[in-house]
C-alpha cells in the first residue's frame, strides 16, 4: 500500500546509520521485521504501507533510546544526497511561511494517511495541525519525526532551524496534533546564506540534469511501451505524489495505451477520464499536463493526489516540461514504430502472398488469410466467411484469436440472406461495412456478443467481379475505427485472397473432374478404389467386413438405340440419383462403365446385410422413370463380393462382384427364355 513515501523511511535509515553504523541498520531491519532490502527503503520512488512505516519508526526509537530520537531523525536532512527535484520544488515557494501555507499539499507528498493544515502563519512563526486519517492512528514516534521535519522548514530558505513545540497530541487524548513553530525573521549567518545559495544552485542544476537525462532515457527506449514506462517513472521522480497515470494513443483509432504507478485497478478508468477530459468518479485530485507536439496530440500525463489535496504552484510547470519531453520522445518512438510496423507489414504480406500462391484449397486459403489479419490490421480477432453462390449462403471457414468455445460454435456455421440485412448489401454492392454494439441489426449484435468483441469491420473478398466471401476484423474493447489506412490494409489482404480463392475454385473443379464421373457427378473408378482401400484397412483393424456390389442395368442398350444417347444419359443420371438417395451416407456409389455402377458398403457386420441392401436397390428401381415425357421401366443385375472370403483388395473384389453380376444376368436371361 502507498501510505508513506520512502523519503521518510530513507531519512530514518540514514539517521540510524549515522548514529549506529551499518550494524545498526541491520539491527533496525531485524527489529522492524522488515523483509525488504535496505536499498528499497532508501529508494525515493518507492512507498511503504502504514504498518511497515510504523514498525520501522518504533524499532528506531528502541535502538536510539526513545521516541524523542525520531525528532533528531526528522531534522537530519542530508541536502547533498536527498531528492534535489523535491527540494527545488519546495524552495520554489520562496519562504518558510509560504511552505507552511502549502503544508496540506506538501504533507501529501510524504504520506497519504496524515492530513495537515495551516492554522496560523506569520513571517517568523506558524501553527500547523495534523490529523490522522481514520484507521491510521498517530503514534509518538511519528509526532516526534513530524516535529523534526517542521523544524527544518526555515533552514531550506537560509534561516536558522525553527523551534517546534507540540501543544496538542492525539496520542495524549487530543482530537488532533498541534505544532507551534518559531524562527528568527532575520537571515542566518553569511556563511549559511552562501551555503543556502549553493544548495539552491545545486538543486536547480540537478533539476536541469534530470530533465536532460530524461531526454536520453526516453529516446533510448527499445519500443514504445518502454518509452511510456520511462515517462511515468520520470514523472514520479519529478513530482512526489501517490499515483501517476499516462494515457496516450500513437494514432487516431489506435488502442489506448495506459501506464501507471501506484493506481492498480483504478488506472484504466482514470486513463479514460483523462483522454475524454472528464472528471474522475473517484474524486481524486489530478494535476494534468498535455502530451502534445507539433506532430500530434498523444494524450495526457497526470499526477494523482487523494481527494481534496492540491498541488504546489510550480508543479504544473515541472509536469508540463516532462510532458513536452515525453511528446518529443513519442514522436521519435512513433516514427521508429511506424518504420518497424511498415517493415513487419511488408514481411507479413510477402509471406501471405507466398502462402496463398501455394494454397491447395479454399480452407487453407481462408485460414492463412485469417491468421494474417490481426498482424496486418492490429485487431484482436479475425474470421473468414466463404460465399456459396449456388446455395446463396455464407459459411464461417477460418478463425484467428477467438476463444476455443466460440470457434466450436461458429466453425461451419452458415449465414442466410434472411438472417441479416448486411448479407444482401454485401452481395448486391460489395463494400466494407462497420458494426459495433450500437447496431440495430439484432443478428450482428448477437454475433458481437457471442464473439466477445465490441466492434468489427466486414470487408468483401471480390475478384474479377465474383464475390468469394468476407473477411472480418474485430476488437474486444474500444472501437475499431474504419480509417482509410485500416480499410486499405484489409482491402489489400482481401484482394490477395480473392486471387487465391479463384485459383482454389479452379483446383476444386479440376479435382472434381479427376475423381468424379462427368455425366452423373458420382465418384469415378479411381476415387471408388481409393475409398475402398481405406475401408478395407479400417475393417482389418475392427474385425468387420467390406462388401462391393457390381450393378449393371438390364437392356440399357435398347434405350440408346430407341430414344438416343441424350435420353440414355438422362436416364443414367436419374438412376444414379435414385440409387445414391437409397444408400447410407457412409456408402459410395460410382459409375465405372457405360451403364455399370459399383457400390461400396464399408462396414458389414453380417452377410444378410448385403442381401438387404441388394433387395432395397431392386425395390427403388421398380418405379418407372419419366424421361422427356416417356415412362421407362428399369431393372438391374447385381453381384456382390465380401472381403476376407472373396479378396483383400478392391480390384479383386470388383472382379469377383462383376463375375457374380454376370452370373445373375445369365440366370435372368435363362428364366426369361
Amino acid at each position: 500500500m502507498r501510505h508513506n513515501c520512502n523519503v521518510t523511511t530513507r531519512q530514518v535509515v540514514r539517521y540510524v546509520r549515522h548514529r549506529l553504523g551499518p550494524d545498526g541498520v541491520v539491527a533496525l531491519l531485524a527489529a522492524a521485521g522488515e523483509q525488504r532490502p535496505v536499498e528499497v527503503l532508501e529508494d525515493l520512488t518507492e512507498w511503504s504501507s502504514y504498518d511497515e512505516g510504523r514498525r520501522l519508526f518504533e524499532a528506531a526509537a528502541v535502538l536510539l533510546g526513545g521516541a524523542h530520537a525520531l525528532h533528531e531523525a526528522g531534522r537530519h536532512v542530508d541536502r547533498t544526497d536527498g531528492n534535489p527535484e523535491l527540494l527545488a520544488l519546495l524552495r520554489s515557494l520562496g519562504s518558510p511561511s509560504e511552505l507552511l501555507r502549502f503544508i496540506t499539499e506538501t504533507a501529501a507528498k510524504f504520506s497519504t494517511v496524515v492530513a495537515m493544515e495551516a492554522v496560523e502563519i506569520g513571517d517568523d512563526h506558524g501553527i500547523v495541525a495534523a490529523r490522522s486519517v481514520p484507521g491510521f492512528p498517530r503514534y509518538p514516534e511519528l509526532c516526534e519525526f513530524t516535529a523534526g521535519l517542521l523544524a527544518q522548514s526555515p533552514d531550506m530558505f537560509g534561516h536558522e532551524a525553527a523551534t517546534v513545540e507540540e501543544t496538542k497530541c492525539e496520542t495524549r487524548g487530543d482530537d488532533h496534533c498541534l505544532f507551534v513553530l518559531q524562527w528568527g525573521s532575520e537571515q542566518a549567518s553569511s556563511s549559511r546564506r552562501l551555503e543556502h545559495l549553493e544548495e539552491v544552485a545545486e538543486a536547480l542544476t540537478a533539476r536541469f540534469e534530470a530533465l536532460s537525462s530524461t531526454v536520453g532515457d526516453l529516446l533510448s527506449g527499445a519500443d514504445v511501451d518502454c518509452v511510456l514506462d520511462r515517462i511515468v517513472q520520470s514523472a514520479a521522480r519529478a513530482i512526489r505524489a501517490p499515483g501517476y497515470v499516462l494515457a496516450v494513443r500513437l494514432d487516431d483509432g489506435a488502442p489506448l495505451r495506459v501506464h501507471h504507478v501506484g493506481l492498480d485497478h483504478d488506472a484504466d478508468e482514470l486513463a479514460h477520464h483523462l483522454i475524454d477530459a472528464t472528471e474522475p468518479s473517484s474524486g481524486v485530485s489530478c494535476l494534468v499536463a498535455e502530451v502534445a507536439s507539433a506532430r500530434r496530440h498523444y494524450g495526457r500525463l497526470a499526477a494523482v493526489n487523494p481527494p481534496g489535496v492540491r498541488f504546489l504552484p510550480d508543479e504544473h510547470s515541472v509536469l508540463t516540461a516532462y510532458a513536452k519531453l515525453s511528446a518529443a520522445a513519442l514522436d521519435s518512438a512513433a516514427a521508429l514504430e511506424e518504420s518497424r510496423s511498415q517493415a513487419a507489414l511488408a514481411h507479413t504480406l510477402l509471406d501471405l502472398a507466398n502462402q496463398l500462391a501455394n494454397a491447395t484449397g479454399r480452407e487453407q486459403t481462408a485460414q492463412w488469410l485469417a491468421n494474417a489479419v490481426p498482424e496486418v490490421v492490429g485487431c484482436d480477432v479475425a474470421s473468414v466467411v466463404t460465399y456459396d453462390r449456388t446455395k446463396e449462403e455464407m459459411t464461417f471457414a477460418a478463425f484467428a484469436g477467438f476463444a476455443p468455445d466460440v470457434v466450436q460454435v461458429l466453425d461451419g456455421f452458415t449465414i442466410a440472406a434472411t438472417d441479416t440485412p448486411w448479407f444482401g448489401e454485401i452481395v448486391a454492392s460489395p463494400r466494407p461495412l462497420f458494426f459495433d454494439r450500437s447496431t440495430d441489426d439484432a443478428y450482428v449484435l448477437a454475433m458481437l456478443e457471442l464473439c466477445q468483441i465490441t466492434s468489427t469491420i466486414i470487408v468483401p473478398i471480390v475478384g474479377a467481379g465474383t464475390l468469394f466471401g468476407v473477411v472480418n476484423a474485430g476488437v474486444r474493447s474500444g472501437a475499431l475505427v474504419p480509417s482509410a489506412d485500416l480499410l486499405e490494409r484489409l482491402a489489400g489482404l482481401a484482394d490477395q485472397a480473392a486471387t487465391a480463392f479463384r485459383n482454389a475454385e479452379l483446383v476444386d473443379v479440376i479435382r472434381e473432374q479427376a475423381f468424379h464421373d462427368p455425366l452423373t457427378g458420382t465418384p469415378n473408378r479411381r476415387l471408388f478404389e481409393d475409398r475402398a482401400e481405406v475401408a478395407l484397412a479400417a475393417a482389418r483393424r475392427s474385425f468387420r467386413q467390406v462388401a462391393v456390389l457390381f450393378l449393371d442395368l438390364d437392356g440399357f442398350k435398347n434405350v440408346n438405340d430407341r430414344f438416343g444417347h441424350g435420353v440414355g444419359d438422362e436416364l443414367l443420371r436419374a438412376v444414379s440419383t435414385r440409387l445414391s438417395d437409397s444408400l447410407r451416407g457412409s456408402d459410395t456409389i460410382a459409375r465405372v462403365g457405360g451403364d455399370e455402377f459399383a457400390i461400396l458398403l464399408p462396414s458389414i457386420g453380417a452377410l444378410d446385410e448385403v442381401e438387404t441392401v441388394i433387395a432395397k436397390l431392386h425395390t427403388v428401381l421398380e418405379e418407372p422413370f419419366a424421361i422427356d415425357g416417356v415412362e421407362m421401366a428399369v431393372s438391374a443385375s447385381i453381384g456382390a463380393a465380401i472381403s476376407q472370403t472373396d479378396g483383400n483388395d478392391c480390384r479383386a473384389l470388383l472382379r469377383r462382384a462383376d463375375s457374380r453380376m454376370y452370373e445373375v444376368k445369365l440366370r435372368g436371361r435363362a428364366a426369361a427364355g
